[in-house]
């Protein structure tokens, strides 16, 4: 895993701000403290979105529409995410993937 993606991956799990080439994490604070909405993006493109308010979280993840290596390689570092791909087919987590908006199930949400 590169660097850009440990260190991108690191701040979308933190909820804390990030910006390098074509990686950012944006933290849009809710009405307390301990209620952020986070967003992994690549140029721009929205990939995963956490919510967590208190002790309840959510990730979703979407390939946004680019069957790229490095939009694999960004949601391949996300924790209960295991993208593959045979013959152009993605797969997440051993099943057939459309790329659409996915919750994913974690074992820490918050």
């Amino acid at each position: 895993m590169r660097q850009i993606t440990t260190d991108a991956i690191k701040a979308f799990m933190s909820h804390t701000a990030f910006n390098r080439d074509n990686t950012s994490v944006i933290v849009i604070p809710e009405s307390t403290e301990d209620c952020f909405f986070t967003e992994l993006a690549i140029f721009g493109n929205p990939i995963a979105r956490r919510y967590s308010a208190g002790d309840f979280g959510i990730m979703t993840i979407t390939n946004a529409g680019f069957k790229t290596a490095t939009t694999k390689e960004r949601l391949n570092g996300l924790e209960g995410v295991k993208i593959h791909q045979v013959a152009g087919q993605w797969f997440l987590n051993g099943k057939r993937w459309d790329g659409e908006w996915e919750v994913v199930e974690v074992g820490d949400r918050k």
